[in-house]
Protein backbone atom coordinates (compact mmCIF):
# COMPACT_ATOMS: atom_id res chain seq x y z
CA UNK A 1 0.00 0.00 0.00
CA UNK A 2 2.97 2.80 1.19
CA UNK A 3 4.74 1.62 -2.19
CA UNK A 4 2.11 2.70 -4.57
CA UNK A 5 1.06 5.34 -2.30
CA UNK A 6 3.92 6.78 -2.95
CA UNK A 7 3.69 6.77 -6.71
CA UNK A 8 -0.10 8.05 -6.62
CA UNK A 9 1.08 10.82 -4.28
CA UNK A 10 3.67 11.97 -7.13
CA UNK A 11 0.05 13.07 -9.34
CA UNK A 12 -1.87 15.89 -7.37
CA UNK A 13 -5.11 14.42 -9.07
CA UNK A 14 -5.19 11.37 -6.79
CA UNK A 15 -5.71 11.19 -3.14
CA UNK A 16 -5.29 8.47 -1.20
CA UNK A 17 -6.33 7.19 1.99
CA UNK A 18 -4.73 4.68 3.98
CA UNK A 19 -6.04 2.70 7.05
CA UNK A 20 -3.97 0.15 8.34
CA UNK A 21 -5.49 -1.86 11.62
CA UNK A 22 -1.81 -2.27 12.84
CA UNK A 23 -0.26 0.60 15.14
CA UNK A 24 2.14 3.10 13.55
CA UNK A 25 5.62 1.92 13.76
CA UNK A 26 6.96 5.39 13.70
CA UNK A 27 5.30 5.66 17.32
CA UNK A 28 6.36 2.26 18.48
CA UNK A 29 10.15 2.04 17.25
CA UNK A 30 10.59 0.08 14.19
CA UNK A 31 10.15 -3.17 16.12
CA UNK A 32 7.16 -2.67 17.34
CA UNK A 33 5.33 -5.02 20.02
CA UNK A 34 6.13 -8.95 19.48
CA UNK A 35 8.02 -10.76 16.99
CA UNK A 36 10.14 -9.03 14.30
CA UNK A 37 9.55 -10.00 10.72
CA UNK A 38 12.44 -9.96 7.86
CA UNK A 39 10.98 -9.51 4.51
CA UNK A 40 13.67 -10.56 1.61
CA UNK A 41 13.88 -8.09 -1.14
CA UNK A 42 14.49 -9.69 -4.11
CA UNK A 43 15.59 -7.98 -7.47
CA UNK A 44 12.43 -7.25 -8.76
CA UNK A 45 11.47 -5.40 -5.26
CA UNK A 46 14.43 -3.14 -5.61
CA UNK A 47 13.22 -2.54 -9.27
CA UNK A 48 9.76 -1.66 -7.81
CA UNK A 49 10.90 0.72 -5.41
CA UNK A 50 13.31 2.44 -7.32
CA UNK A 51 10.31 2.82 -9.96
CA UNK A 52 8.19 3.86 -6.73
CA UNK A 53 10.69 6.48 -5.44
CA UNK A 54 13.43 6.48 -7.26
CA UNK A 55 17.38 6.16 -5.92
CA UNK A 56 15.59 7.99 -2.76
CA UNK A 57 13.42 5.30 -1.41
CA UNK A 58 15.91 2.89 -2.23
CA UNK A 59 18.80 3.95 -0.48
CA UNK A 60 16.08 4.69 2.61
CA UNK A 61 15.05 1.15 2.65
CA UNK A 62 18.88 -0.15 1.77
CA UNK A 63 20.08 1.30 4.95
CA UNK A 64 17.44 -0.27 6.84
CA UNK A 65 18.65 -3.69 5.52
CA UNK A 66 21.24 -5.96 5.30
CA UNK A 67 22.38 -7.95 1.73
CA UNK A 68 21.57 -11.95 1.61
CA UNK A 69 22.72 -14.43 -0.61
CA UNK A 70 21.76 -17.54 1.23
CA UNK A 71 19.27 -17.78 2.81
CA UNK A 72 17.60 -21.20 5.19
CA UNK A 73 14.57 -22.45 5.83
CA UNK A 74 13.27 -23.72 9.06
CA UNK A 75 10.36 -25.96 9.18
CA UNK A 76 9.67 -28.09 12.44
CA UNK A 77 13.08 -29.03 12.86
CA UNK A 78 13.85 -29.30 9.60
CA UNK A 79 16.55 -27.01 8.21
CA UNK A 80 16.40 -26.36 4.41
CA UNK A 81 19.38 -24.52 2.49
CA UNK A 82 18.76 -22.70 -0.55
CA UNK A 83 20.91 -22.41 -3.03
CA UNK A 84 22.13 -18.66 -3.27
CA UNK A 85 21.09 -16.41 -6.02
CA UNK A 86 23.12 -15.69 -9.15
CA UNK A 87 22.30 -12.31 -9.64
CA UNK A 88 22.67 -9.72 -7.08
CA UNK A 89 21.80 -10.33 -3.28
CA UNK A 90 17.87 -10.17 -1.41
CA UNK A 91 18.00 -7.18 0.90
CA UNK A 92 16.78 -8.26 4.42
CA UNK A 93 14.78 -5.69 6.07
CA UNK A 94 12.51 -5.66 8.92
CA UNK A 95 8.75 -5.32 7.91
CA UNK A 96 8.62 -2.24 10.51
CA UNK A 97 11.80 -0.54 9.15
CA UNK A 98 10.56 -0.82 5.66
CA UNK A 99 7.37 0.54 6.61
CA UNK A 100 8.96 3.20 8.06
CA UNK A 101 11.47 3.84 5.45
CA UNK A 102 8.22 4.49 2.95
CA UNK A 103 7.22 7.06 5.54
CA UNK A 104 9.68 9.01 5.45
CA UNK A 105 9.54 8.84 1.82
CA UNK A 106 6.04 10.01 1.62
CA UNK A 107 6.50 12.56 4.20
CA UNK A 108 9.19 13.97 1.64
CA UNK A 109 7.06 14.64 -1.52
CA UNK A 110 5.86 18.05 -2.26
CA UNK A 111 1.94 18.17 -2.41
CA UNK A 112 1.22 14.52 -1.66
CA UNK A 113 -2.16 13.85 -0.64
CA UNK A 114 -1.71 10.66 0.83
CA UNK A 115 -3.24 10.43 4.42
CA UNK A 116 -2.19 7.46 6.99
CA UNK A 117 -4.73 6.51 9.77
CA UNK A 118 -2.79 3.56 12.22
CA UNK A 119 -4.81 1.78 14.44
CA UNK A 120 -8.16 1.79 12.53
CA UNK A 121 -9.15 -2.11 11.48
CA UNK A 122 -12.03 -1.58 8.66
CA UNK A 123 -15.64 -3.01 9.76
CA UNK A 124 -16.80 -2.29 6.09
CA UNK A 125 -16.49 -0.83 2.96
CA UNK A 126 -18.92 1.20 1.35
CA UNK A 127 -17.80 0.97 -3.11
CA UNK A 128 -20.48 3.42 -3.93
CA UNK A 129 -20.12 6.36 -1.33
CA UNK A 130 -16.20 5.44 -1.35
CA UNK A 131 -16.13 5.30 2.18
Amino acid sequence: GLCLASVLAQHPRFSVRIIESRPDPQELGAQGPGRSHSIGLSLRAREALLAAGGEELWSLVAGRGIPADKFALHLDGLDLNLPPTEDEPALLVDRGELTVALQEHLAGIQGSTVALEYSSPVMSVDLVRRS
